[in-house]
């Protein structure tokens, strides 16, 4: 009775670890499509300067934005990226290093603009629903220092 009683319990426990480790598996692919999404979504809307297919191809039915220089939805969006386009046809970007966590993916890049100086440094956070589209928005941005403004060592990126 006891072997019994002990094939059970390990039965019971191999089933149970299998069946986490699918969805550690399961979870960490979510998390590998949606930086892979964000990035895509980046590249094509700024170094491809295509908003447009950028937002048909990875933004959900809505898209909420927190940038308070940018109007809501996707619309806004597009318009917002024309223009820029439109004053700065060289526009570039370069994403140093991606972090997903849950429903989000957090892009940390660097805009050259060597008409103004280094560029900017900005940190993008996106949330991405239940099919990996992307559906909010929010960012913070700063210049990248001259050579002589800076007071340490350290890289911006």
């Amino acid at each position: 009775m006891k072997r019994i009683s002990m094939a059970v319990v390990m039965t019971l426990f191999t089933v149970v670890a299998m069946a986490a480790a699918d969805r550690l598996d399961a979870e960490k692919a979510r998390l590998e499509r949606n930086k892979r999404t964000v990035i895509a979504f980046y590249t094509m809307t700024v170094n491809d300067h295509d908003p447009e297919g950028a937002v048909k191809k990875y933004v959900g039915a809505e898209y909420r934005q927190h940038n308070p220089f940018v109007e809501d939805g996707k619309e806004a969006f597009i318009a917002f990226f024309k223009d820029r386009f439109q004053r700065d046809p060289k526009a570039r970007m370069e994403i140093k290093r991606s972090v997903a966590e849950g429903d989000f993916v957090v892009v940390h890049v660097h805009h050259p603009d060597p008409a103004r100086g280094k560029g900017r440094a900005t940190m993008d956070w996106f949330r991405l629903d239940a099919n990996g589209k992307i559906v909010e928005h929010w960012d913070v941005a700063q210049q990248v220092p001259q050579d002589n403004e800076v007071r340490n060592q350290n890289t911006m990126f």
